[in-house]
């Protein structure tokens, strides 16, 4: 079966869900039914699935020790240390990462919070396909001065994992890391 047995949209979504290393190839094939409308479709949209995620492992074996996510997963424990909510494939939209946020932040008291990073669903996408990841980051108040301070913090330490950061150090901009390979290991 070829990409041509499946619809060009279900082809291109799959593929980035398999490259994103952020879900099992079960949950790729749970994810896909809700996308695929034509059931005579699904056989091949398995196939596909089986086929990208035995592509993955293929091509992680060829991928440096380190690579930009094992890096990415660092810097965003390194937040975690320091105080920040940092999330990553937080929902698939802004209003979901802050939705993630609030949950995340509920089983912390206030005082140990500096404030939140997180990267959503779409974000995901694009950086899969072309190496530019956003960053949301704020304070968990939404006061100008601390938005801007954990703004600052998180561009370090991007900076510091050795990252291509850019940020204007305008509260209302997101953070943008340019020029990432998304090489994430993952269960696929």
């Amino acid at each position: 079966m070829a990409m041509a047995d499946i619809d060009e949209h279900v082809a291109k979504t799959v593929r980035g869900w398999v490259w994103s290393g952020f879900y099992s190839r079960l949950q790729v094939k749970e994810m896909a039914r809700d996308i695929v409308e034509d059931p005579s479709q699904e056989d091949a949209t398995d196939f596909f699935i089986n086929a990208e995620c035995g592509a993955k492992r293929k091509a992680e074996r060829t991928w440096p020790a380190e690579t930009d996510c094992d890096r990415l997963d660092r810097a965003w424990e390194t937040l975690r240390t320091s105080g920040v909510v940092a999330l990553q494939n937080a929902g698939y939209t802004m209003s979901d990462g802050h939705h993630e946020v609030d949950l995340a932040a509920e089983a912390h008291s206030p005082d140990q919070l500096r404030g939140y990073a997180f990267y959503h669903g779409q974000d995901l996408e694009r950086a899969v396909e072309s190496g530019d990841l956003y960053i949301a980051f704020g304070s968990l108040d939404d006061n100008k001065e601390r938005n801007v301070a954990v703004g600052q913090m998180v561009r370090d330490v991007l900076r510091d994992a050795g990252f291509n950061v850019e940020w204007n150090d305008d509260p209302q901009t997101r953070i943008l890391i340019r020029g990432m390979t998304w090489r994430k290991r993952g269960p696929a």
